[in-house]
């Protein structure tokens, strides 16, 4: 709920409580056997809140925090799930996600390692295809200019969340779509796209989701050349951003109103 309302650190917080208290309880359990059920729920436990950690790092735009725990897990948090079925749950998003991360640090050898390696998973088991997955992984891929799978990720993501009634997954992916479609000069359907994702992300309220709308779109009025018109987006962003004490983030929007101020 923390993260959801936009208070980020006070996520950051209970998870970094919880983690601590399941930290407690591994030290109380019986070394003995140490493949009880009880033990590993705990770790799975740790993992889970150290995942969530690096997605509030992601949303603070601390991108080089987010990579070191999505990193971490990606290494050493993939040994301690030991129950299949957990680690068919839990490594596929680890992959995303440090895909995404890289892309957007332009690490691009650790982005298309990590990206390649969700794909071929999701190949032979198409059910760990999931909203968020493809969601973020075709915002990996555009971040690698690779339009294409890009485009076909995010429609994916856009029909599971229509599938399952996921209205924030399909905002976001409208988002990325218009994002898309700037890059390659066509506005008109940009616009559309950018107004689809705010009409579903303004009812929602999440603040990281819809402080990034539209920052994206004041980016495509930007380009479009209307400057004018780029100003409110600028702002909403900036005013959604400062809410979640999230100063990379609040830095990135007046990087792009600087460029917005320059004369041509």
């Amino acid at each position: 709920m923390y993260r959801l309302s936009g208070n980020i650190h006070g996520a950051i917080a209970c998870h970094q409580k919880s983690s601590k208290l399941a930290h407690q309880l591994l030290q109380e359990a019986s070394p003995q056997n140490h493949n009880c059920l009880k033990r590993l729920n705990l770790k799975n436990w740790q993992q889970h809140d150290l995942f969530n950690i690096g997605i509030c790092q992601l949303e603070l735009w601390e991108l080089d925090a987010a990579l070191a725990v999505f990193t971490a897990l990606a290494t050493d948090g993939k040994q301690q799930l030991i129950q299949a079925g957990l680690a068919d749950l839990y490594n596929p998003s680890v992959d995303v996600f440090t895909a995404f991360v890289a892309s957007c640090l332009g690490n691009t050898p650790q982005a298309e390692t990590h990206a390649a390696q969700f794909m071929t998973q999701m190949q032979q088991q198409p059910i760990l295809g999931t909203g968020h997955r493809f969601l973020f992984l075709g915002l990996t891929y555009k971040n690698l200019g690779q339009q294409a799978i890009a485009d076909e990720l995010l429609q994916r993501a856009i029909a599971y969340a229509d599938e399952n009634y996921y209205p924030q997954v399909r905002g976001n992916a409208l988002s990325g779509l218009a994002e898309l479609y700037r890059r390659q000069g066509n506005f008109a359907t940009a616009f559309t796209y950018h107004t689809a994702a705010l009409e579903i992300l303004e009812p929602i309220g999440t603040h990281c989701d819809l402080a990034e709308a539209h920052f994206q779109l004041g980016l495509t009025y930007q380009a479009q050349g209307d400057g004018v018109a780029s100003q409110p987006c600028f702002e909403r962003a900036l005013q959604l951003f400062a809410t979640m004490a999230a100063p990379k983030q609040v830095r990135k929007v007046q990087q792009a109103l600087v460029a917005t101020s320059k004369p041509s």
